[in-house]
Order: structure tokens, then sequence, then C-alpha cells
């Protein structure tokens, strides 16, 4: 059946390419184009991969291609293995990130990397097990390659005429993809990173598939018609490791650490655009001290597409006549799983505000929860008044998506459960959760006292893409008014009109009232001591 459909979608796949080619070919100039090799979004690149006779051969399998690529990459495959996107834990503790005992309230967890769902976004060919898969992150024309190569190992087995056409064309789309290669793109990293917890625009709020080629007013970073930049141009790599959000460490301050450094990283807004960056307007300079760049140039989140604000797993399990089904909301989401709960989406998205230096405090499976509360599963790391004033400790006022929702917990343990989501006893195949919760922690050699509930969470994640033209900055009273103040929610910073008339307020204009009756008293003092000279 799949090689049936196969053929079909490859002929209707030619016929559409033949009818562009005539239609491209009608209207070509005669001018010739220039031979130079660029990248995906038109910057050269100094080798041509297509004119490597390394990679003008057929491959079997993604194991082979990478061995190829080693031949004159020969360290690149160590220094990747040696990395957060190959591990997926902190450097600084093994127990924190996807691959230890960190979680969320998206899908909750890769268990250890025993989920086969969540290890296709992993770099290698087969998670942990397999080589290093270099065309994800570098291949400018991407395709599906495990589905490829094992098609073209079965048409080739039937052997026909025309299965053997289709296993050649599938093959050069191969090769194209082996050829194409550069510095990695949005639609490189987004492949992963825009689809994680579980869908486009799921887990984060301001990475989802509209920033492949994002408008100016979406992202004036990424957009072509702005400062025309690629994600590397921000998230800079030394052998591999990437900037970007560390479990125990803030990403900025990991890359300042390192000893090679001498200047910023370019994830601090302040290294291109100073700390004094509103030219014409002091009094917003003022406000750079305590207020993140992002806080009023990202006025919204889920501009592009819409984000998951809510996901409720007690809820899942429903079917209808024996079966799953689904259903969607007025966005065209799905708002209901039978494999995965109750969602809520949203668009134009208000962040919410938090002191932040950077450092975030995640909990995982071996801490203990209170079942009353809102269990925060990742939260800003607190401010510690012992170690100094928050500026001394860099926090500012940060925004932040929030993610809501339900979660299973161990009742008896007290603790959050990873339930085993994929496979034959993974709860989207048998809807059952003691059984998929049972295994889960197995993979994860963690005790389950085999009873669980369910539980309220909240998920925080920094928002510092989508910046928008500063023309679509939030303006003073965003923040300065007493009824929808963005800042109604953060303690520890007076910011004038906000809230009602607090007894801070009160004594300030008691104060004030003070001078101006103290300033009249003594003019008036003057006055009369003035007249009285006179008549003397």
């Amino acid at each position: 059946m799949r090689i049936r459909s196969r053929k079909i979608h490859l002929l209707l796949t030619f016929t559409a390419c033949l009818t562009a080619a005539i239609s491209v070919a009608a209207h070509a100039d005669d001018k010739p184009a220039e031979n130079k090799p660029q990248n995906f979004q038109g910057k050269e690149i100094t080798a041509d991969h297509s004119l490597f006779k390394e990679l003008q051969r057929d491959f079997a399998n993604g194991d082979e291609v990478t061995r190829a690529c080693s031949g004159c990459h020969n360290r690149a495959s160590d220094q990747v293995k040696s990395t957060l996107h190959w591990n997926w834990e902190s450097h600084y503790d093994h127990n924190l990130g996807k691959g230890g005992h960190s979680l969320n309230n998206y899908c909750i967890s890769s268990n250890k990397l025993g989920d086969n769902a969540c290890v296709a976004c992993h770099v290698g060919w087969d998670g942990k097990k397999g080589e290093v898969n270099c065309l994800v992150c570098h291949s400018q024309k991407t395709t599906n390659w495990k589905e490829n190569f094992t098609d073209v190992a079965e048409f080739v087995a039937e052997g026909d005429e025309e299965s053997l056409e289709i296993a050649e064309e599938i093959r050069q789309e191969l090769r194209a993809s082996y050829q194409a290669i550069g510095t990695p793109t949005a639609k490189n990293c987004g492949s992963c990173h825009f689809y994680s917890g579980g869908g486009d625009g799921v887990k984060r709020g301001d990475m989802d598939a509209s920033l492949v080629n994002p408008s100016r007013e979406l992202d004036v970073h990424l957009s072509k018609d702005g400062a025309g930049f690629t994600c590397v141009d921000c998230h800079e790599t030394t052998n591999h490791n990437i900037a970007g959000r560390e479990y125990a460490q803030s990403a900025k301050e990991m890359r300042e650490n390192e000893p090679h450094r001498k200047t910023k990283s370019p994830l601090n807004c302040e290294t291109c655009h100073s700390e004094r960056p509103h030219k014409e307007n002091s009094l917003l300079d003022s406000h750079t001290k305590k207020i993140a760049c992002q806080t009023c140039h990202i006025p919204s989140i889920a501009r592009g597409h819409p984000t998951k604000v809510w996901w409720d797993w007690s809820k899942a399990g429903k079917t209808k006549s024996g079966k799953p089904y689904y259903t969607t909301d007025d966005l065209g989401m799905k708002n209901y799983m039978s494999i995965k709960g109750e969602f809520k989406w949203e668009k134009d998205v208000r962040p919410v505000y938090e002191w932040y230096n950077g450092a975030m405090k995640s909990i995982t499976l071996d801490d203990k929860i209170d079942p009353k509360t809102v269990v925060e599963v990742q939260t800003p790391l607190a401010y510690d008044p012992k170690k100094g004033s928050r500026r001394r400790q860099g926090y500012k006022i940060t925004p932040f998506k929030q993610h809501l929702g339900k979660q299973p917990y161990d009742t008896e343990n007290s603790s959050l459960l990873a339930p085993m989501l994929s496979g034959d006893k993974g709860y989207w195949t048998t809807l059952d959760w003691e059984e998929s919760l049972a295994e889960g922690m197995k993979v994860m050699g963690l005790p389950f006292s085999g009873k669980y509930d369910f539980v309220k969470s909240r998920f925080l994640y920094s928002v510092n893409h989508t910046i928008a033209p500063k023309e679509q900055a939030l303006s003073c009273d965003a923040c300065h008014n007493r009824t929808d103040s963005r800042m109604a929610g953060v303690a520890g910073v007076y910011v004038p009109g906000r809230g009602d008339f607090s007894v801070f307020t009160r004594w300030v204009w008691v104060l004030l009232g003070l001078m101006v009756i103290g300033a009249v008293c003594h003019a008036l003092f003057r006055i009369i001591v003035k007249i009285r000279s006179r008549e003397d």
C-alpha cells in the first residue's frame, strides 16, 4: 500500500515539476546567472559540496552519509557527541535535561531518550545509538531521509522497471540533499525547535514555522526585509557547542565565561545595541537597568501561528465507538485528542513578566511536590537578597510564555511521573495510564507506587524571538496605568501610575503636599518679613 501511494505521489510531483519547468523556461531571462555556491538564504559559502566525489554516489543509510562527511570533517562527530544537542543533559548536572530526569507539562518526558517519538528530534540517525545526522542541520534541501532510504530498498527489491525508475528518482532527491550543504538556517533549526512539545508553536510561543520566512513586522532580525539574520548569527557556535538556553547556567553567562571569549555574546542585546540604545530618549535608557529589551520589543507572542497555553492530560482517553478521535477549535487547531487530552490555543498572547537573570529552576522526577498547589515545573531562579541587589545579580523584568496544564503524579511518593507515550506499551497505543506510567518509570529506573492522579502545573519559557520593529514597541501607558498594567504582577519595583493608590504612593503624595505647603508658608513668611521691614 505504501509503495503504491508513493508511486502516485511521485507521479503527481513529476507532473507539477514539469509544468513549473515549462513556465519558468517561457519567462526565463536570456542573461546567464552567476554560478556561485550559496546557502539557503543566498549567502556565499566557501565550498560547493556538489563537486565532491565522495558525495556523488548513493548511500544505503544515514550512517554511511555521515562516514563520508567524516572523511573531511574528521572531528565533527566527536564534537557533536559532547554537546547538549546530542546528550540532552546539562553539562553541570546529568539529571537535568530531556535526557535526564527533567520534564515539562507538554509531552512530559523523553524517558531518557527511550521514547521514539521524542527521539525523532534528536540529531542522531537513530538517537544516540547511531551516527550524527549532519544533514538535519546542514542540508539546504531537506527531505525525509529515513523514509527515502527505506523506500529505495523496497522499490529495488520489487525489481520491475517502474519501481526501479521510482527508486532512481528518490536517489536523485537524496543526492541533492547530500550535496546542497551550508550553514544552518531557520528552516534547519526550526525542523526541531519550531515543533518541540508536540507540534508547530506548541512549546515556545516565540518560535514556530512562520519564522522560516518572516515579515519585518513579525521578526525584525530574521526577516529578509529587516536585518536578514540566520539563527547562528546570534547563537554562536564553537566546536559544535551552540550558544543557547542551558539547564543550570544562563546562555549568556555560559558563553561569556569561555576562556577564548574576549567580547560579549550576541545573545545579549546590548552587544549590538549598547546599554543606551535609545539615542533620542534618555528617559527610555533609564529603564534598561531593570527592564529587559524583550519586555518592550516583544509586545505579544504567537503573532505568526497560535501557541498552546493549556494541556490537560487528565481528560485523555475518551473514545467514540471505541476509537480515538479529535476535535478542532475556531483557530483550526486540535483542542481535544483522545491520546493527549484537552488543549487551549491562543494567538497574540500577552506574555507574563518575571524577574530573571538568565537562569531557570527546573523540577525533576526526583523532587517532591505539593499536589495542593500549582506545581512550578519550570520558573526563573529566585532572587536571593543575600547575594546583593537584583541589579548586581543581573536580574531584569523579562517576558515569559506561560503554559498551564494538568499532568500525572504519584500520590504515594508525591512526585511527578513520566509516562511512556509511544510504542507498544505507550499511552498513545493503549490509552492505559497505569501501564504507560509503569513502563515510563521503569525505563527511567525510578519507582512508581502504582497509584496516580493529576496535578495542576505551570511552565515558563523566556521569550526572545519575534522582535517587533521599534515603532511597534510597547508605549509607556502599557505599564504606567492603574487598570491594565503589564507590570501589575511584578513585585519589587515601583512603577509610577501602576495599580491602586498604594500606601507607598500615598506617602509620596503626602510628602509632595508637605513640600508645597512648606514652600507656600516660606513664601508668605518672606513676604510678611519684607512688608514689616518697609514699615520700620
